[in-house]
């Protein structure tokens, strides 16, 4: 694989939970595991979204209404490219951000199944299989 031209991270996940981060690594395995960024909440990653380099090819942000910078954040990913899935969003977010999401509890096949159906065309990461 050759070197990534991005800055830090070619993924980007964002959940509490240690095993789904895991589990969602094991699923995308054409991404080397030093490219790939886990943090537990948002606000712990205040300084990638002041870097404007920082713009992995795809973001798994889990959805919690309590965070109150999630907009902001799913926004300013979606502006650098970043293909988003969101865990656990209700429809009306999902639908605010026209991206693929995935409500748990969820099977590594569900996983697959929705990164293989993500574009990254636009973004130049080739990640999951083409769905056919």
């Amino acid at each position: 694989m050759e070197a990534s031209s991005r800055s830090v991270a070619d993924v980007l996940i964002v959940t509490e939970n240690f095993i789904e981060a895991a589990d969602i690594s094991d699923a995308i395995p054409a991404v080397p595991t030093d490219r790939i960024v886990h943090i537990r909440e948002l606000h712990a990653g205040g300084h990638f979204w002041q870097d404007p380099k920082f713009a992995p090819a795809l973001s798994v942000l889990s959805y919690r209404r309590s965070e109150t910078s999630f907009d902001a954040v799913a926004r300013l990913l979606a502006e650098r490219g970043s293909a988003l899935l969101l865990l656990d969003p209700s429809p009306e977010v999902q639908a605010q951000f026209e991206c693929v999401a995935l409500i748990r509890p969820f099977t590594a096949a569900d996983l697959a199944r929705k990164i293989a159906a993500i574009d990254f065309s636009g973004n130049g990461l080739k990640i999951g299989v083409d769905p056919g």
